[in-house]
């Protein structure tokens, strides 16, 4: 019997390798919002907040540009502590936590994203 080493910790299955636990969050956890460690995330400083704001401020202006003819997906980037964006964006609609990877993901769209 092959050893299953690579558990996925949102629902009972086992993996032999992580390519495989990864595919299988992608199919069935993809909307995930689960952090299982949650538990030991911080309430961040207001001062962290305060600085995370204006690089995420200055980061979205810079990829969006001036130009509103522009259409499509644009990414970005903004490095900070994880409790910050835990705790900035967990109740967005589109925020989600993969676990094999320990990525988190918001989305903006439309209307709802300019603001």
């Amino acid at each position: 019997m092959v050893a299953k080493p690579f558990h996925c910790l949102l629902c009972d299955k086992s993996y032999a390798n992580k390519t495989s636990l990864v595919i299988h969050e992608r199919k069935f956890h993809d909307q995930n919002v689960i952090i299982p460690h949650q538990h030991i995330l911080s309430v961040p400083l207001y001062s962290s907040y305060c600085h995370f704001h204006g690089l995420f401020i200055d980061t979205i202006q810079s990829r969006l540009g001036s130009h509103h003819s522009t259409e499509g997906k644009k990414k970005g980037q903004v490095h900070c502590e994880e409790n910050l964006f835990y705790f900035i964006f967990r109740e967005q609609e589109t925020f989600t936590f993969q676990v094999s990877g320990y990525k988190y993901n918001c989305v903006f769209k439309g209307q709802a994203g300019i603001e």
